[in-house]
């Protein structure tokens, strides 16, 4: 209970703080970022004679896949180490 005292003193604080400062609707350009974001698509799609986006997506597929093997390889012989009384030394 003081717990919860104490910390509805410092969040009511913070808040009175914070309404202090005024405020401002976000830039236009911030507010668009969808549409920016869809105009750099589009451009890089266009690029699709030059860079084999197929390829690429595959390629990042692949490395993608050979972490999360080596992350569970790792982990694997951290705990069989832990059991098998090494210590975690395979870390």
């Amino acid at each position: 209970m003081i717990l919860q005292a104490v910390l509805e003193l410092v969040f009511g604080l913070i808040d009175g703080l914070l309404g202090l400062l005024p405020t401002a609707p976000p830039p236009d350009w911030f507010a668009d970022g969808a549409g920016y974001f869809g105009q750099i698509w589009a451009m890089g799609t266009g690029l699709g004679g030059w860079v084999p986006w197929d390829v690429f997506g595959l390629v990042l597929a692949s490395v993608g896949t050979c972490l999360a093997i080596a992350v569970v390889v790792r982990i694997t012989r951290i705990l069989i180490s832990v059991f098998t009384g090494g210590g975690g030394s395979a870390a």
